[in-house]
């Protein structure tokens, strides 16, 4: 008899246990994902760079390299849906650049580049100014 309880007992945990693991949503994984508000931009801008995806409540270390190899850190926190948003200000080197962003167990990467400059230069064909590269120009060249 009191086996017949006990096994009554054991079989009723067993099916509440399958309840709870059935009603009980499991955890949803996100993949960290980092951007950019643009994909380019000019010399001495801001760049606005976004995450989602990360630990909730957590630093977040992000690391702008730029062409040159030069890397800035910039550290940020995440809200409670593990967003975060920080800014850093170029100055003018021209290129790719690679930003990693990490919490410590997450970790995201993407680039943006700096646009490139636009120069302009005496066309002796058409005789006007045209902008693009300076093409056929070597240095020291002047243009008057």
């Amino acid at each position: 008899m009191k086996s017949k309880k006990l096994f009554g007992i054991i079989t009723l945990l067993a099916i509440a246990l399958l309840i709870m693991t059935s009603v009980i949503p499991a955890k949803a994984t996100t993949t960290p994902t980092i951007w950019t508000d643009k994909p380019d931009y000019s010399p001495e801008e801001t760049v606005t760079v976004f995450g989602s995806g990360f630990t909730p409540f957590t630093t977040v270390t992000v690391t702008i390299t730029y062409p040159n190899e030069v890397e800035y850190v910039i550290y940020t926190s995440t809200d409670e849906n593990g967003d975060f948003s920080c800014q850093h200000l170029l100055d003018g080197i021209l290129g790719i650049y690679d930003v990693i962003a990490t919490d410590g167990t997450n970790s995201a990467t993407t680039t943006f580049t700096d646009l490139t400059w636009e120069f302009y230069g005496w066309d002796q064909v058409s005789n006007s100014w045209t902008k693009g590269n300076l093409a056929g120009w070597n240095e020291g060249d002047k243009v008057n």
